[in-house]
């Protein structure tokens, strides 16, 4: 049974998440779900899964459900702070600074751009849907 469809940035429906595969409209098994990770059919990381939503791990919007929430950080989430205090001010340097590594873990960014990655989902899986 199809739970919920995943829309494209145009608002057409292309793939779906059937227990841990995501299965493309052909049919075909294009990535699997392990925790919150998208991995491709060959193992490789591709993104992360949030609220209903599949960022690519620069963490652009790649595809959503009709009831996920798209992520869109406020000031405080990107560079900290206390979301009560309202003295807070992003610094010079706290505007200029890149993210920083994932890490050893292999997983990828958090979500912090909030706009659509400019990525085929056909180049994101590796394979057309």
């Amino acid at each position: 049974m199809v739970e919920e469809w995943f829309y494209d940035q145009m608002g057409e429906a292309q793939f779906y998440l059937d227990e841990d595969k995501f299965i493309s409209k052909s049919g075909k098994e294009i990535a699997t779900l392990e925790r919150d990770k998208v991995v491709s059919v060959a193992g490789e990381t591709l993104g992360i899964f949030e609220n209903g939503a599949i960022y690519d791990t620069d963490g652009r919007l790649m595809a959503i459900i009709s009831t996920g929430r798209g992520y869109v950080p406020t000031t405080n989430e990107i560079y900290g702070g206390d979301p009560d205090n309202s003295e807070f001010i992003p610094t010079d340097q706290d505007l200029t600074e890149e993210p920083g590594d994932p890490g050893i873990s292999g997983i990828p960014y958090k979500p912090v751009h909030g706009d659509w990655s400019d990525t085929p989902l056909e180049e994101f899986f590796g394979t057309g849907l």
